[in-house]
Order: structure tokens, then C-alpha cells, then sequence
């Protein structure tokens, strides 16, 4: 087993522990941020102006590595303006399918660094 795929393990951990939580306190989602960052799912790029469709009207088994990265990068960014988005995502599990999605296309490795856009 790769290094990153104990990493990967670890963030379904932290987002499943988190699921079962009715309130989520500020900090609660530090560590799994922490983790996220390791894994390079939370990348920079204009996510208030990517076209693609809210994440609930999307087919999340064709996501590819990097919808998935910017998929992830718009809900955790997003909750910063909408306070409980991503806590409403990870409470449906939601989040954690995003997550699982991600960790098969970047084959329980480190997700890339997405494009630059042209």
C-alpha cells in the first residue's frame, strides 16, 4: 500500500466520523482539510465562475480526477460564503461518495495539479 492510499483512508474516516455529527462545531473540519490538503483536493482556480452544473445535479461515477478536485475545491471554498454547505454535503454523505469518486480516479494517489486554464 502507497503512502497515499493510507492518506485516502484517512480522509473516508474523517468525513464518515463527521457524517454521524448533527452540529457541526467551528474546527470540526480541520483535520479533514488537513488531509484534503495533503491530497491535493482543494487546488486554486476561479470556482465562483467554473460553468459546470451544482454538484447535486451531477452523475458523480463520471466525474473525472479533475471535476472531482474542483468539485471539492467550490464546496470547500463555497461554505466560507454559505456557512453549513459543506456540513449539509458531508451530513448526506454525500461529500464522502465526492471523495470515494476522487480517490478511484487518482488511483489512491495524490490528485494533480488541475490545468491552467486558457
Amino acid at each position: 500500500m502507497n503512502d497515499y492510499e493510507t492518506t485516502w483512508q484517512q480522509l473516508i474516516a474523517e468525513v464518515t466520523a463527521l457524517e454521524s455529527k448533527t452540529i457541526h462545531e467551528p474546527g470540526d473540519h480541520i483535520p479533514m482539510k488537513r488531509v484534503m490538503g495533503r491530497l491535493n483536493l482543494v487546488q486554486q482556480f476561479k470556482w465562483m465562475d467554473w460553468p459546470a452544473p451544482p454538484i447535486s445535479e451531477v452523475d458523480l461515477s463520471q466525474l473525472d480526477i479533475n471535476d472531482c478536485v474542483r468539485h471539492i475545491t467550490r464546496l470547500v471554498r463555497g461554505d466560507r460564503f454559505a456557512e453549513g454547505l459543506l456540513a449539509s454535503w458531508i451530513q448526506g454523505g454525500y461529500f464522502r461518495k465526492l471523495c470515494e469518486v476522487a480517490r478511484h480516479q487518482a488511483a489512491g494517489k495524490r490528485a494533480p495539479t488541475l490545468p491552467k486554464a486558457a
